[in-house]
């Protein structure tokens, strides 16, 4: 999915608008992570957030008519990605026999990476 999107920063409890234009898009890489990137229009510069499913929620502006099905979408491929091997392909996702973004970190946060510690 991608669209148009304006981009906001927050410092504090205060949101402000940034002035720039750019376009919002999400795609699958081969090791099954999901990327929610904002493209700036302006400088060709790449924001690239990997997102595990259910770590977050996109949320709409009210003003326009494709919004629904926007978050819809975003939503859906954010949480729900195209699982790995349903479509013949292996993947990271795959090898850890899809486990969540807490078992993940579980596994990596103790001993590092690989299990190895320094």
């Amino acid at each position: 999915v991608e669209f148009r999107a304006g981009k906001m920063t927050m410092k504090g409890s205060t949101v402000t608008s940034d002035k720039r234009t750019g376009q919002v898009y999400i795609q699958q890489t081969d090791y099954s992570l999901i990327h929610f990137c904002w493209n700036d229009w302006t400088s060709g510069n790449v924001d690239d957030l990997i997102i595990f499913p259910d770590d977050c929620e996109f949320k709409r502006e009210s003003k326009t008519d494709k919004d629904e099905e926007y978050c819809r979408k975003v939503n859906e491929y954010l949480n729900n990605p195209t699982m790995p091997g349903a479509l013949g392909e292996g993947g990271l996702q795959s090898l850890l026999g899809n486990m969540s973004h807490n078992q993940l970190m579980q596994l990596i946060g103790r001993t590092g990476l690989g299990g190895l510690d320094k």
